[in-house]
Order: structure tokens, then C-alpha cells, then sequence
């Protein structure tokens, strides 16, 4: 093939690429995660002649996805305050609906009418009818504060067993991130981006970021290791797996699965949310 048709299907060749580049954008566009990926071209090297160098058209050398890694840091800080601010109103919430202050069988009304009953009765004290008043009204309050504290230790049975869950899926991420660590580090030793990958790992990092905060730091081979105050959740291939405890005074704690006397703590995140109301919150009442 003569030169000049070379020149022309390096031209098309890069063109073609770059459709199927689009092509993959457009078909992602409503894929959680995805970035948009874009080609960058340079020329070929030149042939080179008595005269100078001769052109011998374009390629791809790189493709790229425009992802700002600062705000995706951002973004995660961002995830873990709404994370434990969400679990938090939402608690807070059940809470204030057991107290059912609102209502005419609230708390606050079954005290009001057993005192305003035994005020009736120490200005009648003969009067019988007073006395069973009182006596339905003092039925009435006890049955309000068993149902609150029953509704209470329900709520924070269902708040353990959240935590549990919580934390469940704190390990199947950290699980699938050192999972795709060890993909990207395969390709990356090819000098290739891999640009899918990268957006996956992304998107679970954003996933664990609700749940916990986090703080993820990149390796030279393209892993990340993502540790918080505790230590390592992520360290290139492996990870840690945890487990929620109860200590002796009751407090649920987060420990390393083969090592309980390592706790994590959390400043941030679902799981922080959920372990400062069992174990602050509750205890006030």
C-alpha cells in the first residue's frame, strides 16, 4: 500500500477508535459511576527522508477519563456526613414517634392525667368514683411506660442488628475494591488506563464512604489503600474484615475479625451514626 493511502487509513483507523469511545459514553450514560472517557491523538512517528521528515499520519496514544481525583475526595467526606447525618434523623425519628407526644396517648398526657387524678382525690378523698379514676389513670400510665420501654428495646434490637448489617457490607466492599486492585495492578503494569475499572473502584469507594469515612491513598502500581482511624480497611489485594461486639459495659464496639482487642473507631459514616445512638443516645433513657 502506498504511503499516502497509509497516511489516510491511519486518519480513519483513529477516527473509527474514537467513535467507539463515544459510542461507549453514550451507551454508559445512565451507568452508576461512569466517567466519560476520551482519546488522545498524537502524530506517528515521521519517516525520515533526504529532504526531512515525512508525516505518516495519526493514532491514538492514551485514553483518558475525566475524573478531578480532589473532588472525588471531597465527594467521599461529603457521602460519610450525609451517611451518619441521614441514619441519624431517621433514628431520631423512631424515637420521638415511640415518646408519641403528639398524640392523646402520649407520655406526657397520661402523667398530666394521673396527677390531675390524685388531685381530684385529695380534694374528695371519700369519693369512690375519684378513686377509680385515679386507679384507671395510674393502669393507664404504667401501660405507657412499659410500651415505650418495649418499643424502646425493640428499636434497639433493630439498631444492633442494623449495625451488623452495616458492617456486613463494610467487608464485601472492602472485599471487591482489593479484588479490583489486584485487575488494575495486572493491566497497569501494561501502561494502560484501565479506565472501566478505575470508574468500579470508584464507585464502591463512594459506596463505603457512606458507610464509614475513609481515607484512600494511591500506590505507584495503581492500587489505592484506603484506611481509617483504626488502620488499614484496604491494603492493595487484601483487606480487613471486622465485626461489631458488645463490650463489658454494653457499648457496641467495631474489632478486627482476627483480632478483637484491635477496635476501629469512625468519625463519620452510617456505622458511626448507629454506634453513637446505641450507645449514647439509648443509654439516656
Amino acid at each position: 500500500m502506498s504511503s499516502d493511502l497509509q497516511i489516510g487509513l491511519s486518519g480513519l483507523l483513529a477516527a473509527q477508535r474514537a467513535m467507539l469511545v463515544t459510542a461507549h459514553n453514550i451507551s454508559n450514560a445512565n451507568t452508576k459511576g461512569y466517567t466519560r472517557q476520551s482519546t488522545i491523538m498524537a502524530a506517528r512517528p515521521p519517516f525520515v527522508a533526504n529532504e526531512g521528515t515525512i508525516g505518516q499520519g495519526v493514532e491514538i496514544v492514551r485514553i483518558i477519563r475525566h475524573k478531578d481525583e480532589y473532588i472525588n475526595s471531597r465527594l467521599r467526606d461529603i457521602s460519610s456526613s450525609l451517611g451518619g447525618a441521614s441514619a441519624k434523623s431517621q433514628y431520631l425519628r423512631e424515637l420521638e414517634s415511640v415518646f408519641n407526644e403528639t398524640s392523646e396517648a402520649s407520655l406526657n398526657n397520661a402523667l398530666a392525667s394521673f396527677f390531675k387524678g390524685i388531685n381530684d382525690l385529695s380534694q374528695y378523698t371519700e369519693n369512690m368514683s375519684s378513686r377509680a379514676a385515679l386507679f384507671e389513670k395510674a393502669n393507664t400510665l404504667t401501660d405507657s411506660f412499659h410500651r415505650i420501654h418495649n418499643e424502646f428495646e425493640q428499636m434497639k434490637i433493630f439498631v444492633k442488628q442494623s449495625i451488623e448489617n452495616k458492617i456486613s457490607d463494610v467487608n464485601t466492599l472492602s472485599e471487591n475494591i482489593a479484588k479490583i486492585n489486584e485487575e488494575i495492578s495486572v493491566v497497569h503494569v501494561r501502561d494502560i488506563e484501565p479506565n472501566d475499572l478505575l470508574d468500579k473502584r470508584d464507585a464502591l469507594l463512594q459506596d463505603l464512604s457512606k458507610l464509614v469515612n475513609i481515607t484512600v491513598t494511591s500506590q505507584n502500581n495503581g492500587m489505592v489503600n484506603v484506611s481509617t482511624q483504626g488502620g488499614a480497611l484496604v491494603s492493595g489485594a487484601s483487606f480487613t474484615k471486622f465485626v461489631s461486639d458488645v463490650d463489658g459495659s454494653g457499648e457496641i464496639e467495631i474489632v478486627n475479625y482476627k483480632n478483637e482487642n484491635s477496635k476501629y473507631t469512625f468519625s463519620a459514616g452510617e456505622v458511626k451514626a448507629l454506634q453513637d445512638f446505641y450507645n449514647e443516645t439509648a443509654v439516656k433513657y
